[in-house]
């Protein structure tokens, strides 16, 4: 009798451990489980981020290429230079319209400074920053921060422009140092040419009724922006 009782307490006392020992591995499969599902949740959320960024960061760029592919500024100033004293002049400036966007404007500016420039090398002909608000027709986008870095670069004997453009999420500075597919870049090759052309002579009466005949001479100068080339990521700054 002592025996049968022995085992029944033996049997019991092991039942009791393999019961234990079954809830103890059904409790770690769970959390397995549990931390597998987590995990893939968050990389699928992360997935879909990272994608949003890309899409909303390379249709900025998209924008920007078509904004300033062939685009072409013409910058002229009128000289009138007095006939019987060259050392009189009078120069007038051909009037720009008011333009009616941030990229119009960026466009005019940088343009206006390729004008200006004395084309010596330099790295800061000009330089912007922008935040471009972008909408499609499902919704509205992600603000994206624009960078514009004109420079001078020579090449030889001539003088080259390039525009670069560096584009990432506006609000993710930190995730975009990160990962590149949050940043894009574009160089925008810019042309430079210059003429002088005379438009002959006209002749202006003062007050005092004294003639002065003018020399009319525009010095015109032309801007052609060339096809961009996109790049995922940022490369270095200089061509």
């Amino acid at each position: 009798m002592e025996n049968f009782k022995h085992k029944v307490q033996s049997q019991s006392g092991a039942s009791m451990l393999m019961a234990l020992f079954l809830l103890l591995v059904v409790t770690v499969v769970s959390v397995v489980i549990l931390v597998s599902a987590t995990s893939a949740a968050h990389q699928v959320r992360d997935n879909r981020a990272a994608q949003q960024a890309y899409l909303t960061v390379s249709s900025a760029a998209d924008l920007l290429v078509q904004a300033f592919a062939k685009q072409s500024y013409t910058y002229t100033l009128t000289t009138y230079t007095c006939k019987d004293n060259p050392n009189i002049t009078r120069p007038e400036e051909e009037k720009e319209s008011t333009p009616e966007s941030v990229l119009q404007d960026t466009l005019l500016a940088a343009s206006r400074a390729v004008c200006q420039h004395n084309d010596t090398p330099s790295e800061h002909v000009f330089s912007r920053n922008a935040k471009l608000s972008l909408t499609n027709a499902e919704e509205k986008m992600q603000p994206v921060q624009a960078e514009f870095r004109l420079s001078c670069q020579s090449s030889g004997s001539e003088s080259r422009y390039e525009m670069l453009v560096r584009l990432s999420l506006a609000d993710t500075a930190d995730t975009a140092e990160t990962e590149p597919g949050y940043r894009m870049e574009l160089r925008i090759p810019i042309s430079k040419t210059q003429r002088e052309e005379s438009r002959g002579s006209i002749t202006e009466e003062t007050a005092e009724g004294t003639r002065i005949i003018w020399e009319v001479t525009d010095s015109i100068t032309a801007v052609v922006w060339q096809q961009a080339r996109m790049t995922k990521g940022w490369q270095d700054a200089k061509a």
